[in-house]
This record gives structure tokens, sequence and C-alpha cells, in this order.
């Protein structure tokens, strides 16, 4: 089971080892991991067996510390109306919230060019581009450079993708 490290209780420090040989302390929820073996990543800890994607690479928590991903994985890369990052692979098709596209054997997808007047185009957390329609997204504020909760308004025809402060920080 995937477990998101909570700041708002009592955090113990974990000593890491990357794959270069630096070490570095990553907070970890005491109460949600003391006693269960698994891997510190990204501000998350991870059970053995969990895993966690970064990009089109999967990455798995092995053993106590490991974390082993694959390698050279083609995939499109595509966000969905609220701002989770979605895959598709290879000959696969997709509609990245306002035109359909078919991922190539490369990684590219092929898109339709429709206008979409009444979404609001958008970056999510991981920089991939998406389209919202009215309501909620969570987006990357390229003007703060950090991710935040946004809102798509649509009034007559035109678009706009207002984003509250303060950045969204785990």
């Amino acid at each position: 089971m995937l477990r998101l490290s909570l700041f708002a209780t009592i955090l113990i420090g974990i000593t890491s080892t990357s794959s270069s040989g630096q070490s570095g302390t990553i907070p970890t929820d005491k109460e949600d991991t003391v006693g269960i073996e698994g891997c510190d990543y990204n501000l998350m800890f991870l059970e053995i067996g969990d895993s966690v994607f970064e990009g089109c690479e999967e990455c798995r928590c092995t053993a106590p510390g490991v974390m082993e991903c694959t390698e050279n994985t083609a995939c499109c890369l595509y966000s969905v109306k609220r701002g989770r990052t979605k895959r598709a692979y290879p000959g696969e098709s997709f509609n990245d919230g306002c035109n359909k596209c078919l991922c190539g054997d490369d990684g590219l997808a092929a898109c339709t060019r429709k206008a979409c007047p009444d979404k609001c185009p958008f970056k999510n957390w991981d920089l991939v581009p998406g389209y919202a329609g009215k309501g909620k997204v969570f987006a990357f504020d390229e003007k703060d450079q950090c991710p935040k909760a946004c809102k798509c308004k649509v009034k007559k025809g035109n678009v706009k993708l207002k984003c509250r402060s303060p950045c969204i920080a785990f």
C-alpha cells in the first residue's frame, strides 16, 4: 500500500542513499512506517511490492531501500480533466481533454487539431499538457513555478484558468 508522508503528525528522518551514492534525509510519518519494510521515494513511503511511475517508467520497491525501474519504455503522457497524469502505450488511443490521439511507437502522439473554446489548456504537476472543462483542476502555475488548485472559468466563449495562492506543497 502506498503511503504519503504527512507533515501534520510527528516526523522522523530516515536516511536514504541514491544510486549515485549520495545520502539524504527524507521525512517520513513515524506512525505510518515504523516496523514496515519498504522504500522512501519522493516524500512517499512504499511498502515492498508497491510501485510508482516516473514518466513512462514504472519504479517498484523490491527490497528495503531498493527501487528498480523499467528503462526506455515508450508511452504518451496526457492529463485528465482534473490534472492527473495518465499513460497510453504505442497503439493505444486516448483523449487529451479536447482532441482524440493515438500513441505512436516512438511515444509521440498524433492528435486531431480541433479548437476547444470551452476548455482551459493547462499543464499538470508533472508538466504534462491537458484541457480542463469548467470546474476544478490541479495545475502547474507557470508564473509562480509551483502546483496550485485552479478553476477553469468559462464565460461567453472566453476561458480563463484562475489559480489560488499559495502553492501546494507536500
